[in-house]
């Protein structure tokens, strides 16, 4: 799926109840994952905003270059969302990494939480 160049497009990405990951990196966001009859992977290009909703209980995600705001994860009152360029609510994901793409490492684990607000400027 690709946005288009005008307007505020919102892409919603659903995983299944099998194992599913979540990569954002830069303008690409991608849910993949098992089920039935094989596998699967979805996409959402150039999206502004992209809502990603994880179905199961081992469900990960994968973010590189992202702002998050611990201790709630959730949107940060002195950052306002239209000055974002780009932003990512996670929902029912057992476990997002954090990586940062300049040294290739991974920067933490979040554990546990029901949702998070990741943002890029």
């Amino acid at each position: 799926m690709h946005a288009s160049k005008y307007g505020r497009d919102i892409a919603n990405l659903y995983g299944n109840t099998k194992r599913g990951r979540t990569h954002r990196h830069g303008l690409e966001v991608r849910l993949s994952g098992t089920y039935s009859a094989g596998s699967y992977a979805n996409y959402a290009r150039s999206f502004r905003e992209v809502n990603a909703f994880g179905m199961s209980s081992v469900d990960k995600a994968v973010l590189t270059d992202a702002a998050v705001d611990p201790p709630g994860y959730g949107l940060p009152g002195a950052v306002v969302q239209d000055d974002l360029a780009r932003i990512l609510w996670l929902d029912g994901f057992e476990t997002v990494e954090r990586w940062d793409s300049t040294s290739g490492s991974k920067l933490d684990d979040i554990n546990d939480v029901d949702q998070i607000f990741a943002w890029w400027e």
